[in-house]
């Protein structure tokens, strides 16, 4: 009865190391096209753009009555894009920061109709901001976040670099400890966790950046272990990256029909 127990232990104790090993190729494969123009081939895109509020069309007793809409955080927002289009960086990196401490956070309205949270509007407005803006908040970033900021991202707990990651979205060292925090749960061959952690990333990052094409392929990377069969057609049919195919040995078989 021992035998055949520890044979299965012995098959699949290396299942782990694989996918290390598969995840670090293919993270190299991407910090190589980060360092070179944008290439990324993946299939799905993301339409984003920078929400700017409107007026709200109808009154505050409408049916998005279980939803927060604080007309004060609206306009602190509205303040604030209106100063970095003046050039006031300092102040209004200052009202966004702000914001992302709001608890609980809002929605936005953007449309008639269309509303986006609080939150996601100001990481994209802090996300998409002239170079001197930018600039300016990672210099109220690094004064805001003291040591934790100047730490190495390999010294810090998962904790704390999720505290980082929440605090500072767009600031260089939040975007890594975010990206890290995705890289390892890739490691561990946890789909849906890193996907989760290269969303939020991939939110904090510049529209048409470098960044935001490598995040692309980190999450069609995902995918692999989310969805196999799907990413196994699309391997197929020609329409996965190098970097997705590079993740397919790795991802679970796929179960014969009963």
């Amino acid at each position: 009865m021992t035998t055949p127990t520890t044979q299965t232990q012995t098959q699949q104790t290396p299942a782990q190391p694989t996918v290390r090993r598969a995840v670090a190729v293919v993270l190299l494969g991407l910090a190589v096209a980060l360092g070179l123009s944008s290439t990324a081939s993946a299939q799905w895109r993301p339409v984003r753009r920078v929400p700017r509020p409107i007026d709200f069309a109808t009154s505050q007793n409408d049916n998005l009555f279980s939803l927060v809409r604080s007309q004060d955080d609206i306009h602190t927002l509205e303040t604030a894009i209106e100063e970095l289009a003046a050039g006031e960086h300092e102040a209004a990196v200052r009202r966004l920061h702000e914001l992302l401490r709001v608890d609980p956070p809002g929605v936005v309205p953007v449309a008639p109709g269309q509303y986006c949270g609080t939150r996601g509007a100001v990481v994209a407005v802090l996300a998409n901001m002239s170079p001197a803006a930018t600039a300016a908040y990672e210099e109220f970033a690094a004064r805001e976040a003291g040591g934790l900021m100047a730490r190495s991202l390999l010294e810090l707990s998962p904790r704390l670099l999720e505290r980082l990651a929440s605090r500072f979205p767009t600031t260089r060292r939040g975007l890594e400890a975010r990206m890290l925090l995705g890289d390892r749960a890739l490691e561990q061959g946890d789909g849906v966790t890193a996907a989760a952690h290269f969303r939020a990333a991939l939110d904090a990052t510049a529209i048409g950046s470098r960044q935001e094409d490598a995040l692309v392929e980190r999450l069609e990377v995902t995918h692999v272990l989310i969805d196999p069969a799907a990413s196994r057609a699309a391997a197929v049919a020609g329409k996965l990256t190098e970097s997705a195919e590079r993740m397919l040995p790795t991802a679970p078989p796929q179960q014969a029909r009963q």
